[in-house]
């Protein structure tokens, strides 16, 4: 029987890291079974419904998969992110 794993001391240091270009997928900022500490805590349908409603960053779609810029995501935290005006 294998031994049982310690819970991880996550903190957001992975995420200070990167660049402000990079993308991060949705399930490592939101809450999921694999993502035991995520940097936004509101549900999935909820974020994606502020991203339509204009109260949060827009997915960058991928082969299907949802990505965030970091950058976006960082000013969103902080309160200083504004929607962008599509012409």
């Amino acid at each position: 029987m294998p031994s049982k794993r310690k819970a991880l001391k996550h903190a957001h240091d992975w995420f200070d890291l990167l660049v402000d270009d990079a993308l991060v997928r949705e399930y490592s900022v939101l809450p999921c079974p694999t993502n035991q500490s995520p940097l936004i805590d509101v549900g999935t349908e909820t974020w994606r419904r502020w991203g339509l409603q204009g109260l949060a960053p827009r997915p960058i779609v991928i082969a299907s998969t949802r990505h965030y810029r970091v950058g976006e995501l960082r000013r969103w935290l902080r309160g200083e992110w504004k929607p962008k005006e599509v012409a």
